[in-house]
């Protein structure tokens, strides 16, 4: 049985899009990146339950040097 994943929508900047699609590509595991809609620069992360608070915490500390926010 697949167990119910989470997700995380977020703003970004969009010429940032695919610097965080390739970012997130190298940590395995840690989720899933879907541009929603690429002139509004929204991005879907799809995770699981175990992984969200990493998730979030990267984003946080994306926060430095990117324009990032949950929405």
């Amino acid at each position: 049985m697949l167990e119910k994943g989470e997700k995380l929508v977020l703003k970004i900047e969009s010429k940032r899009i695919v610097y965080f699609s390739i970012l997130m590509s190298t940590y395995e595991g840690l989720g899933i990146v879907r541009t929603l809609d690429p002139k509004a620069a929204i991005v879907e992360v799809l995770t699981t339950k175990d992984m969200i608070g990493d998730l979030r915490a990267l984003v946080k500390s994306l926060r430095s040097e990117l324009y990032i926010e949950e929405i």
